[in-house]
């Protein structure tokens, strides 16, 4: 027997009966197929045993242009909702902004605490390191110095 006519007589697709004939499904004739079926495989794998019913077969589907103003209708429902998130994205964005007039005054702050601590720098060094003349303990004098001034800039931008 042809291998279409025993799918179709076993009410399943050519290419399942061609799937199970390669796992061993006699295709001699229809009730050793059956047989084998029954035998073989999982009931719920088989359309007449399936919970929800579904016989596999092809449902009757609207034409194409029947339900189109339902389809538009939805396509613009979901247009406005993401065009409705896109604009709560954009002014949750521009609510995170910072006013470029606000980042300058902070700028300029910055700069004149930078400035000062960076012109305080040689007086507060220099006493300390014109009494050494070992190098290594200017090093270190300088090295506490520059730890001090950095943590001062800090503390005072960290509170602008």
């Amino acid at each position: 027997m042809e291998v279409k006519e025993l799918a179709k007589r076993l009410g399943i697709s050519h290419q399942m009966a061609n799937r199970l004939k390669g796992l061993g499904m006699p295709t001699d004739s229809v009730e050793s197929a059956q047989d084998w079926r029954n035998r073989c495989l999982n009931p719920l794998s088989m359309k007449q045993n399936r919970i929800d019913g579904n016989p596999g077969l092809r449902r009757n589907v609207e034409a194409p242009g029947a339900n189109m103003a339902a389809y538009h209708e939805h396509k613009r429902v979901k247009e406005y909702y993401l065009a409705m998130q896109a604009k709560e994205d954009y002014e949750r964005t521009m609510a995170a902004l910072i006013e470029r007039a606000e980042v300058e005054r902070d700028l300029v702050k910055v700069e004149a605490i930078l400035k000062g601590e960076l012109m305080r720098f040689p007086g507060n060094v220099s006493g300390k390191i014109a009494s050494e003349s070992d190098p290594n303990a200017i090093h270190a004098v300088l090295t506490v110095e520059i730890e001090r001034t950095l943590t001062r800039i800090a503390n005072r931008v960290g509170r602008i």
